[in-house]
């Protein structure tokens, strides 16, 4: 076994995943490896990760599997890695250059973590970046658990590091094509001992791709991320009573996502379901404004002029 593996999965990002492997490269450590996994693409990816195949002494894997979505990617990784602690950036993010000795500086300290999260810098379209620090857990599985399904922090994905221990209980759903790894984040923090530091170890890029790909997917898999989190066979019941509440923050979630984007049919649906799941959201005026925007524009768009 080696310390660690960085999985980078990647379907049809040819033109990001270069990047993605330079920096994975620039870690400085001996003592880890790069998979990648293709999750059938059908673009340029294969041969942008035969370039770094064929330097001597790679330590760059290549898998390439038909097309199972990002949470049957991570899962291919698992199988595949050699690692202790795995770690998976998008193929559009880009690790700092000392993540890895970031993480690995923690774990010395902190020996019976399973999961630790960082912070990381987020860089928009026209390429300005805002640091968010990780916030400091408290270490009590329950406060946490709550914390981070109530929204009161957040994880990029690929910042957090695992230890390989956690996923022979837990696997990515395959059913999700969005939101499996808040499934997975959210159940390790209520089943296995956390922590954080605020450093950042990682680089996320907004772009028009991963909006256009996070509006497909939601549309496809609809709010069943709820039922996966919650799911009796994994969690303790006493973990039940949050349900509701996270369900309401789902649905404020994609009519924000919704809203933004300009598909205010949609929006204006979520919002209304979160009115039902949780009345007082209607008293919320930021929402009540983007939801009568929303219905003024839906009634513009409409031929008929009704809703």
């Amino acid at each position: 076994m080696i310390r660690f593996s960085i999985i980078i999965p990647a379907y049809n990002y040819g033109h990001y995943l270069a990047t993605a492997i330079d920096a994975a490269l620039n870690q400085g450590d001996p003592d880890y490896e790069v998979l990648i996994i293709d999750d059938g693409s059908t673009d340029n990816t294969r041969e942008v990760a035969k370039v770094y195949l064929d330097r001597p002494d790679s330590s760059v894997r290549y898998v390439y599997q038909q097309n199972r979505g990002l949470a049957g990617a991570r899962n291919r990784g698992i199988d595949e890695a050699r690692g202790d602690w795995l770690l998976f950036p998008d193929a559009d993010d880009r690790l700092l250059p000392d993540a890895l000795k970031k993480f690995n500086a923690f774990l010395e300290i902190h020996s019976q973590t399973d999961m630790v999260f960082a912070g990381y810098i987020g860089v928009d379209a026209h390429g300005r970046g805002k640091t968010r620090a990780a916030v400091a857990v408290s270490g009590e599985t329950d406060r946490d658990f709550r914390g981070y399904v109530l929204g009161r922090f957040t994880m990029a994905n690929g910042a957090i590091l695992f230890n390989r221990r956690v996923f022979e209980l837990l696997r990515y759903p395959e059913s999700l094509r969005n939101n499996e790894d808040y499934v997975v984040n959210a159940q390790t923090i209520a089943l296995f001992h956390c922590a954080s530091f605020p450093d950042p170890v990682l680089e996320v890029h907004a772009h028009e791709d991963r909006l256009r790909h996070n509006l497909e997917t939601l549309k496809v898999g609809g709010l069943s991320v709820v039922d996966l989190l919650f799911n009796p066979e994994i969690l303790p019941p006493r973990f039940m009573q949050l349900r509701q509440r996270f369900l309401s923050r789902m649905l404020l979630s994609r009519f924000r996502t919704f809203y933004k984007a300009a598909h205010y049919r949609e929006a204006m649906e979520y919002f209304r379901q979160a009115v039902n799941t949780k009345p007082v959201n209607i008293l919320s005026p930021y929402y009540m404004r983007r939801f009568l925007i929303s219905w003024w524009q839906a009634r513009k768009d409409n031929s008929h002029g009704t809703l």
